[in-house]
């Protein structure tokens, strides 16, 4: 709180330390003087329901749904299948499906059953979950189906088996210290 050095003059929380200005001044400032009016007259529009919101978050494509629909359907078929275990070190809490060959890394295993798998989101200790330990390169060794998971992606994938690898490499030459340009890695948390 403090007294606000522009056009208002009022004491008010200072959002801008460098000008001393309180919110709505600060607004001014950034947008000029009939900005903060037009806004006020749009949100009292909004309220009244004369002006529609624009939506932010885009539709999803058709081919989106359909993939949505089915891997809800595996996940389900997943769910009456297996145990309700995590994989990676046995917890029967705080489950996530879990991707063994990432969505991001390729669009062919999505919906495959034998690539998803019972992670944990978190351990029974508290410490993290096994799913994030499975997306983070230098943590990969310490699941528990880290070999059976390894073994799927060379079957399946052998290209990226061997870019895992490397990678793999790459991490733990840093994580010794061996490597000089690991500075990357290390503030991505990816080491």
């Amino acid at each position: 709180m403090g007294k606000c050095k522009g056009e208002c003059g009022q004491t008010r929380y200072i959002v801008n330390k460098r000008h001393y200005l309180c919110q709505q001044c600060n607004y001014t400032r950034l947008h000029g003087e009939g900005a903060l009016a037009e806004k006020y007259k749009k949100a009292a529009l909004l309220l009244k329901g004369k002006v529609k919101k624009a939506s932010s978050v885009k539709p999803k494509s058709e081919k989106q749904q359909t993939i949505e629909r089915e891997l809800a359907n595996v996940y389900r078929e997943i769910a009456l299948e297996r145990p309700h275990i995590c994989t990676g070190c046995g917890n029967t809490q705080n489950l996530s499906h879990s991707h063994i060959i990432r969505r991001s890394w390729s669009q062919d295993f999505v919906i495959v059953k034998d690539n998803i798998t019972y992670h944990c989101l978190i351990r029974q200790n508290g410490s993290e979950g096994c799913h994030s330990r499975w997306e983070s390169a230098s943590r990969w060794g310490e699941l528990q189906d880290y070999q059976k998971n390894m073994d799927y992606i060379r079957r399946v994938a052998p290209e990226l088996y061997r870019q895992m690898k490397l990678r793999e490499k790459i991490v733990a030459e840093c994580m010794k210290g061996k490597l000089r340009k690991c500075k990357g890695l290390r503030e991505t948390g990816q080491v």
